[in-house]
């Protein structure tokens, strides 16, 4: 007789923990389109010396806005204010964006930071090609709030990449940095 009074106390326990077990298994979200900025960004390692570089600085990647469109199941595009499109692929919340960027670098500074010029003041153009190669990882706790890692390696091609990467403050070649922080929806 217990048995039968006991039978229904467990069907009731066991159905509560389906139900809690449901509940913590919740479908993926997409991130929201719209305008992205990032913030509290810093590098943690620096090796490539782009806290300094004015394309890659903290100040220049968090003043920029990122548009988010395109988004699917397994990609997404950010459009940044100039126009820059980097394409992404997406699993569930996180959305990693791998990009190369090729710099035929024109012009570099000598060890006193000034221009290095020719006889009649024109800057030398240096055999230095500069390779970046960047993978942005955003996972996002919310459809509209992500944390960022980054990494991103140097690479300089050319006769005079070493006084040319000495210029800019780099001492290896290849070149390794980190970049972390946050990603904010602003609209």
């Amino acid at each position: 007789m217990r048995l039968i009074f006991a039978l229904p106390i467990l069907l009731l326990g066991c159905n509560a923990e389906k139900e809690t077990d449901s509940a913590i298994t919740e479908e993926p979200f997409a991130p929201t389109e719209g305008t992205w900025k990032f913030e509290g960004l810093s590098y943690g390692e620096d090796g490539c010396n782009f806290a300094s570089n004015p394309l890659f600085s903290v100040e220049t990647l968090e003043a920029r806005d990122y548009t988010l469109t395109n988004v699917s199941e397994t990609e997404v595009r950010f459009v940044d204010d100039n126009e820059y499109t980097f394409e992404c692929t997406r699993a569930g919340q996180q959305v990693t964006c791998p990009n190369t960027l090729v710099i035929d670098i024109t012009t570099y500074n000598d060890a006193d930071g000034n221009a290095v010029v020719d006889e009649q003041g024109n800057p030398v153009d240096p055999d230095a090609t500069n390779t970046i190669n960047t993978e942005f990882v955003s996972t996002y706790s919310t459809s509209a709030v992500g944390t960022l890692s980054a990494s991103l390696t140097g690479s300089c091609e050319g006769a005079d990449c070493e006084v040319v990467y000495q210029s800019f403050g780099v001492t290896d070649n290849p070149c390794y940095s980190s970049l972390s922080g946050q990603t904010l929806l602003q609209n």
